[in-house]
């Protein structure tokens, strides 16, 4: 009884937040890869970083790698806070605004969704999606 009653509250959230449920799938999908860029971009940044460390150790006379250095420190800073900041906003104005229901709401229709089970309503016959089959 209290899952039917949650899943009602999470699909009421959203049909009012994003007007479309597939709009909640979209939306994490975007979390998803935000996460991703999240975890892999500051890793791909410590490689470059490193190269870079050891090519100028290799050669500290070379002035053209100390710029890539400061570039390369300051694409980990931002590759990792710029997800992390948007989910912190997103969290903290859950109520204030539609995106932010419908962003902190969308993994919850993602799950339940999976579980959902389609039912015909009408009496036509079923019709196939790509015409000619």
């Amino acid at each position: 009884m209290f899952y039917i009653l949650d899943y009602e509250r999470v699909s009421q959230d959203i049909i009012e937040a994003c007007g479309s449920i597939g709009i909640a799938g979209l939306i994490n999908i975007v979390k998803t890869v935000l996460s991703l860029i999240q975890i892999a971009g500051p890793i791909l940044c410590m490689i470059a970083l490193a190269i870079n460390f050891i090519k100028l150790m290799s050669n500290p006379e070379e002035k053209k790698y100390k710029p890539i250095i400061k570039n390369c420190i300051l694409a980990l800073v931002i590759l990792f806070m710029v997800p992390f900041i948007v989910n912190l906003v997103m969290r903290l104005a859950d109520e204030s605004f539609d995106l932010a229901k419908c962003w902190n709401n969308a993994e919850d229709v993602v799950e339940f969704g999976e579980d959902s089970q389609y039912v015909d309503t009408s009496d036509e016959a079923a019709q196939p999606i790509l015409p000619g089959t």
